[in-house]
């Protein structure tokens, strides 16, 4: 009987499992903070590294919260995900007042420099542009950065991302890219012309934001088949594979909760086992440490129970799930 910890058996095949964390709650609930220590060996902040949240004002940042982040980490020795520099849906009104382009150009420069100087050789990686596609594989029109930049400030992103720090692994993180698409494949040629052309860039993250049944906040869950064949894609330009932002969402299901959570321990256990068929798979984190605190009940606007543990901390079917899939 397998009595080893999801940290211990990833640690053994020298991966990452992780949780999206809010510093608050690592600060003022011990019990939040325990179980990140003994089941995951990686963290990546739900909003304390966001545009928003670290450059309030033009002349200000504040790293405070972030900073708790990164300090938890390097006492634990486990490994942070930077989360996000650009991400048109994080930018804070001040921003959005400046018309004039060649300031706004200065701003995103200025602000990429900073942030990533700020932590400099203290990521594992950074989620360098995130949610710059449509569904439709065109960028997204609706993105500030692309309006008043234009398509080259993705590339431009890596460019001084890399420059700053040359350490820490550049990745794109894309919501909806888990199967062969329009965005996906929107996703796959930027980033082999990325690679072609010499732009810094090291892995691509897929969120993995799935949900069981109709009605659901999320797209379907991914066929393992089609699944591989996309991720083994991306893995063979060289790019490490991370998935980002899982969450299995179950309220659309029918049946009992507890046919409900096995449904959904199966989705746990199938993603990962396809994933470790991928050569240059890293990483898996979820978004989210418990029940108790997904986003996702706010999103949706009812209860649901999409993580791996839940609301009183206790570990579901899917935490087992992922255990045998390690073992």
């Amino acid at each position: 009987m397998n009595n080893k910890t999801l940290r211990e058996l990833a640690n053994k095949r020298k991966i990452y499992i992780g949780a999206a964390v809010n510093p608050k709650l690592l600060e003022t609930d011990r019990q939040y903070s325990g179980l990140l220590e003994k089941e995951f060996n990686m963290i990546t902040p739900e909003n304390a590294m966001k545009f928003w949240a670290v450059h309030p004002s033009e002349k200000k940042y504040t790293f405070k919260n972030a900073d708790v982040l990164v300090r938890f980490t390097q006492k634990n020795q486990m490994q942070i995900r930077g989360h996000t520099l650009v991400w048109h849906k994080s930018i804070p009104d001040w921003v959005k007042t400046i018309h004039d382009e060649k300031k706004i150009k200065n701003i995103f420069e200025e602000h990429i420099r900073e942030v990533a100087g700020h932590f400099k050789e203290k990521l594992y990686c950074w989620d360098v542009v995130n949610e710059a596609f449509a569904d439709n594989g065109k960028l997204d029109k609706n993105s500030f950065w692309l309006n008043k930049l234009g398509p080259k400030h993705i590339e431009l992103a890596f460019r001084i991302a890399h420059e700053v720090d040359q350490n820490s692994k550049l990745f794109y993180n894309e919501w909806g890219i888990e199967v062969i698409n329009q965005k996906s494949n929107a996703v796959y040629e930027m980033v082999r012309d990325f690679t072609n052309q010499g732009v810094p860039i090291h892995g691509i993250g897929f969120q993995m934001h799935v949900g069981l049944g109709k009605n659901q906040m999320a797209e379907d869950v991914p066929e393992p088949g089609k699944l591989a064949i996309n991720l083994k894609r991306f893995s063979d330009l060289g790019l490490e594979v991370h998935i980002t932002e899982m969450d299995v969402q179950i309220q659309g299901l029918l049946g009992t909760q507890e046919e409900r959570l096995c449904a959904q321990a199966r989705v746990y256990r199938k993603i990962l086992e396809t994933c470790l068929h991928i050569p240059n798979f890293r990483a898996l984190i979820q978004w989210g440490v418990t029940d108790k605190f997904s986003w996702i009940p706010s999103l949706a606007g009812k209860p649901d129970a999409p993580l791996i543990f839940d609301e009183n901390y206790s570990p579901k079917p899917a935490y087992y799930a992922l255990i045998e899939a390690l073992a």
